[in-house]
């Protein structure tokens, strides 16, 4: 999910003198000059490196700097710092986007000691998604903040100078993963091991299905005496994930337990004890982490390369995992919330199974929203064979609750609109004789 808290609006046209932006671009094809005009617009400078010359129709007041492939992105981001014309300095890469809304207010949370992290969420086109946190806006600066080559580390910088990390974070999306091409790549050309360097090393290795190397460089990692938080806590729980892919069950739990009680607001450590639960078949803690995990899922991560179910998929496997532990009224509210998130989604059946689980619970009112909702457009004469079945069903149920007088309504309209229909008429003859209506039901008897 997109992070919503500590946001504040900004008005339109209220220049942002104290920020500029630095974007480094390393594909054309990623250039959006909509995003740029809009950022020059609201910002005291936009700084553009990216590859070849200026392109045509980049508004005037944004600044272009051809990229050198023989500079790293860290001397870049340095270079950035020490011709800053501004307070603070912002850096993007390729398709990242920022609302500059968020930017109202931010300027009391910056000193030099006291620096805004930057969250950036990477939402590909599957349910998983995935969250990192690096220190992104960063104040002007004669002296190098960022250490490494490719792979901008600052953690240095940070604890040397003493600097504390906000709670609030700047956030930033983007739909490509901003580590993939850095995983893809040969590592070893960084001139100095840090520890972002050593974590995207193990996730190297890890999606390599290289546990054991992934391990190695995780455990390097936390032998650092002095780390960033987000960083401990993402070294801590790439270890739980290998513990987990080599079936080491009882460590990756204890594990990803500490991680847990180190930083309740992070996602990657709920899920390695849910699908570690679901393996054993403990679907009682199942329910239980999972319910823990879908609380905190609209709060801010606090933890670097986390990953985290949509809050969709969340909804289905809570919902699922309530059924399966008798907890209807869990699960009923699990499928509203997916109703009200998707209301015009007619495939996946959500809204079929709230009317179900409102009947098995005995909320009638309910019940009949969600029977009006699944039907209005086939009654009372555009039932198909299937869904005709479906109806009978769903008001066999109804009448096992009691609610009589409410299905003898339905199927007297039924009756009404197709009165050659045998089984209207047998269905209504029972619903009315149930309802102490027994004139009428004798009427059609008759």
């Amino acid at each position: 999910m997109k992070p919503t808290q500590n946001r504040e609006s900004i008005h339109p046209s209220e220049k942002i003198s104290w920020l500029e932006i630095a974007l480094y671009l390393k594909d054309l094809n990623l250039l959006n000059l909509q995003n740029l005009q809009e950022w020059a617009g609201r910002v005291n400078r936009v700084t553009v490196t990216g590859p070849g010359e200026r392109p045509s129709g980049l508004p005037g007041q944004i600044k272009w700097e051809k990229l050198d492939p023989e500079r790293s992105l860290v001397e870049i981001r340095n270079c950035r710092l020490r011709e800053a014309e501004s307070d603070w300095i912002l850096f993007l890469e390729d398709d990242e986007e920022v609302d500059t809304s968020q930017f109202a207010g931010l300027r009391n949370h910056l000193r030099e000691d006291q620096w805004v992290p930057a969250l950036i969420n990477c939402q590909p086109e599957t349910d998983t998604l995935r969250n990192y946190i690096q220190i992104r806006m960063v104040p002007k600066s004669a002296d190098p903040v960022y250490e490494g080559f490719q792979i901008p580390d600052a953690t240095r910088t940070l604890l040397e100078k003493e600097v504390q990390l906000s709670t609030r974070v700047v956030g930033i999306d983007r739909k490509s993963c901003p580590v993939e091409q850095i995983v893809n790549a040969d590592l070893f050309s960084e001139p100095v091991e840090t520890p972002q360097s050593c974590l995207i090393q193990g996730e190297k290795k890890f999606r390599e299905r290289k546990y054991a190397q992934a391990s190695a460089l995780y455990r390097r990692v936390l032998k650092v005496e002095k780390l960033l938080p987000f960083d401990r806590v993402a070294a801590v729980n790439g270890l739980a994930s290998c513990m987990t892919e080599q079936y080491r069950w009882q460590q990756a739990l204890t594990l990803a337990a500490q991680s847990i009680e180190a930083e309740p607001h992070q996602r990657l450590p709920y899920l390695i004890i849910y699908r570690i639960s679901q393996l054993n078949k403990n679907w009682e803690k199942s329910y239980q982490i999972l319910s823990d995990y879908h609380q905190i899922l609209s709060r801010d991560t606090r933890a670097n390369f986390d990953r985290a179910l949509s809050e969709t998929e969340t909804l289905v496997q809570l919902g699922a995992i309530a059924k399966r532990t008798d907890r209807l009224e869990s699960a009923l509210d699990c499928y509203e919330h997916l109703v009200a998130i998707h209301p015009d989604d007619e495939e996946n059946g959500w809204i079929e199974e709230a009317l179900r689980l409102s009947v098995k619970t005995g909320h009638f009112e309910k019940s009949v929203f969600y029977f009006r909702n699944l039907f209005e457009h086939d009654l009372p004469d555009q039932l198909s064979p299937e869904r005709s079945e479906e109806l009978y069903d769903i008001m066999s149920s109804f009448m096992e609750q009691g609610w009589y007088n409410y299905v003898s309504k339905v199927y007297e309209q039924l009756y009404q609109a197709d009165a050659d229909n045998g089984e209207y008429r047998r269905r209504l003859i029972v619903a009315l004789s149930k309802s102490n209506r027994l004139e009428k039901a004798k009427a059609l008897i008759a």
